[in-house]
């Protein structure tokens, strides 16, 4: 399932990172796993969660069912100036599908909204987003 989730990594940074209106919204900062340390807040961030092949009767794999996170991250007491951005990834992914190097994407589908706040160093960070289902098989 490795490559599987290389070339989503890389459809799903394609997609997001080609729409101007959230670019616009983040500044272009659009990340996968890990965001810049020190950086500019808000940012988008995606990463893969699990997954698993789905095959018929036999070996044979069809196609694989990966679960990912994608959120936006920001700071602050609120979870109100994040909404824009979290209804815009909602727009982008909500039955996206598309092709990459190595394979496509069937569909993409929100299983579950995820809103959280964290603190580090005193400072608070609010994630809002969702945990994403994608559909997708090797060409």
């Amino acid at each position: 399932m490795a490559q599987e989730v290389l070339w989503v990594d890389r459809w799903l940074y394609e997609l997001l990172t080609s729409d101007s209106t959230l670019v616009g919204l983040v500044g272009g900062r659009v990340y996968g796993y890990l965001g810049e340390q020190d950086g500019a807040l808000p940012y988008v961030l995606y990463s893969y969660q699990g997954g698993h092949d789905v095959r018929g009767n036999g070996p044979t794999r069809f196609m694989v069912s990966l679960l990912y996170q994608v959120k936006v991250v920001g700071v602050g007491a609120s979870f109100q100036p994040l909404r824009e951005i979290a209804d815009r990834l909602d727009r982008i992914l909500q039955g996206a599908s598309g092709t990459v190097s190595g394979g496509r994407v069937l569909v993409c589908v929100r299983e579950q909204p995820i809103n959280f706040p964290e603190v580090d160093n005193g400072v608070v960070y609010r994630h809002v987003g969702g945990l994403w289902r994608i559909h997708a098989q090797a060409v």
